[in-house]
């Protein structure tokens, strides 16, 4: 009876740890969902951000969603693209060919090069040229 616990309780620890390390840190962040875009810092200007969120599927599918700009259906509010990790923290996403302008739509082009400069389970913070976006998870 005594062995048969001690080998039972054995089981169960190490169950235990097996569980706890699927769950560890190291498999966060993942940049997978949609995150709000917060703010643009460019030189010492702080610009605040409402209603622009980018989304991440499958590390593959980009989208960008604008909610309620004025004078605008919502249905044409969302433009997809492709992202891409050309190396460690780096972040390339190209939006698809049938967008031809972009220009009406804050912080959107057609290419953009990103160096992540944190990425946890709730922030992302990324870098293009001298622009600073910061990014909660929504």
């Amino acid at each position: 009876m005594f062995k048969i616990k001690n080998w039972l309780i054995g089981v169960c620890i190490i169950f235990s740890c097996i569980c706890f390390n699927c769950c560890d840190d190291k498999d966060l962040p993942d940049i997978n969902g949609m995150w709000k875009l917060e703010s643009v810092k460019q030189d010492d200007n702080t610009h605040f951000v409402d209603s622009v969120y980018y989304s991440f599927q499958r590390k593959t599918i980009f989208s960008y969603t604008l909610l309620n700009p004025k004078g605008s259906n919502p249905a044409s509010n969302i433009y997809y693209g492709y992202v891409t990790f050309p190396e460690d923290n780096k972040l390339f996403i190209k939006m698809d060919a049938m967008y031809n302008d972009l220009s009406l739509y804050p912080y959107l082009k057609n290419n953009m090069n990103f160096e992540i400069l944190r990425l946890s389970s709730r922030k992302m913070i990324l870098k293009k040229d001298d622009e600073i976006y910061n990014l909660i998870k929504y």
